[in-house]
């Protein structure tokens, strides 16, 4: 046995018949690790993820049957955990796409050349677009533009996400700078923070660092995350959201509703805005529960005195609604789809009421 990684070791089995391994061995091992042990006077309990991967059936090679048992594990992870699995040569296809697809993010991130489009946002007291959201996309080797939900589950695997943020950071910064010389005033940008940007070394000063040699004051970005990233540590979390806000971001705790933020620890974090997670969204008006959940997360917003933003608004009906329930921004399809830089100059000077664009997103 040896080890492989901070929480990875390699077992490696000679001489041992594949029935055998597909049975006893593989089954012992959890079932060792899982007997209590005693550190230090506490009593401590392990699981483990175990990936099986046999010679010559799954690979003949060393390097290729490590990254077959990888495979594996990676496969028992998404299963749930506390469990083993064997290779499969479907899933092996499945890693080749997932390698090729973390090459196309890699050159993207080296090269600069991940997109950043922006979504603009309705205000609704005065009908007008005064600040957009920042996405980010990446195209496949046919020029095609790939989700969000295709890559960043990849990048974020590979630990690419610290980087990946900081080159939308960067993008959206330049194209403020650009808007306001072009006369559109102060355009807000709101931008995504990852959990690996989050909770990584010098958020607040590279942050603070990019919008003061750019010119721009910090509160013209507003710093979205989501209330996952910070309920998975709610105390140092405040700290670090204190400390973006003393510096004059804003902060936007996003997908509210869809984690685990109880009321109590919700009223000690410092933000600025609650955004409507879409899917409270997309039954409306229609679906009464969805109309009491956004009724009770506008009440909340207002009782803390935060701002309430609704995502995912694709019809007139949701856009009402909302409005009526006192919303202050909507953003979704029906008003505007996320759209290149240089478009978003033309239509944050409409009223709301012309713009219904049909960009491809």
């Amino acid at each position: 046995m040896t080890r492989n990684g901070a929480d990875e070791f390699l077992v490696l089995i000679l001489g041992c018949p594949a029935s055998l391994a597909k049975s006893r061995i593989a089954d012992a091992i959890p079932t060792v690790v899982a007997s209590p042990m005693d550190i230090d006077g506490e009593v401590v309990y392990a699981t483990v993820s175990v990936g099986v991967a046999r010679y010559p059936t799954d690979a003949s090679e060393l390097d290729a049957l490590v990254s077959a048992a990888q495979v594996a594990v990676r496969r028992a992870k998404e299963h749930g955990r506390n469990q083993t699995r064997h290779f499969l040569p479907a899933a092996n296809s499945h890693a080749g796409q997932r390698r090729r697809m973390g090459e196309l993010v890699r050159e993207a991130i080296a090269a600069s050349t991940l997109e950043v489009v922006y979504q603009p946002k309705l205000t609704v007291e005065s009908g007008r677009f005064l600040s957009v959201e920042a996405l980010v996309r990446l195209r496949d080797t046919e020029n095609r533009s790939m989700s969000p939900g295709v890559f960043l589950p990849v990048a974020a695997e590979l630990g690419l996400m610290r980087e990946l943020d900081a080159l939308v950071f960067r993008k959206a910064i330049d194209q403020l700078v650009v808007w306001r010389a072009a006369g559109l005033g102060d355009v807000s940008v709101a931008v995504n923070v990852s959990h690996a940007s989050f909770w990584g070394p010098n958020l607040v000063s590279s942050l603070l660092d990019g919008v003061e040699k750019a010119g721009l004051p910090a509160g013209l970005l507003e710093l979205e995350m989501t209330e996952t990233i910070v309920m998975s540590d709610p105390e140092p979390a405040r700290e670090i959201l204190t400390r973006l806000r003393e510096a004059g971001f804003r902060i936007a705790l996003d997908d509210f509703g869809t984690g685990q933020t109880s009321l109590g620890n919700l009223r000690r974090l410092p933000f600025d805005t609650l955004k409507i997670d879409r899917s409270f969204v997309t039954g409306l008006p229609d679906d009464d529960a969805d109309v009491t959940i956004a009724k009770a997360i506008v009440a909340i917003g207002r009782g803390l005195g935060v701002s309430i933003v609704a995502e995912g608004v694709e019809t007139r009906a949701q856009a009402d609604l909302l409005g009526a329930l006192g919303c202050d921004q909507l953003q979704g399809y029906h008003f505007a789809r996320p759209m290149a830089a240089d478009r978003v100059f033309a239509v944050l000077r409409r009223r709301a009421e012309s713009v219904m664009l049909e960009e491809t997103p």
